[in-house]
């Protein structure tokens, strides 16, 4: 028997906004195709939460802490472009291109 776990690749840009601190969460994060025009924001809690969704969105270690250093100041932002499982877009609540 054979099975084959198939991933769907999709091209997204993340946006990651380090929010004041009257805000609930410490970050901002949203992930959208090109095609889509409503994203969903995730309120990320803090670095440790922020460090595992990026993990899981492929990014390595080390770029990951350059990342967290890019946005410790407040107001900070960093924005990328990256191919992305499908599972994972569902998996946080961002929104499918329709």
């Amino acid at each position: 028997m054979f099975i084959c776990d198939l991933q769907m690749l999709v091209e997204c840009t993340i946006v990651v906004k380090h929010e004041p601190s009257f805000r609930p969460g410490k970050y901002g994060l949203t992930v959208s195709q090109p095609t889509q025009y409503g994203t969903n924001v995730l309120e990320v809690k803090g670095d440790e939460e922020l460090f595992a969704i990026f993990l899981e969105l492929g990014y390595p270690a080390v770029r990951i802490y350059e990342i967290l250093e890019e946005l410790a100041p407040v107001n900070s932002a960093f924005t990328d472009r990256r191919l992305i499982d499908e599972g994972m877009l569902d998996k946080y609540g961002f929104c499918q291109a329709s």
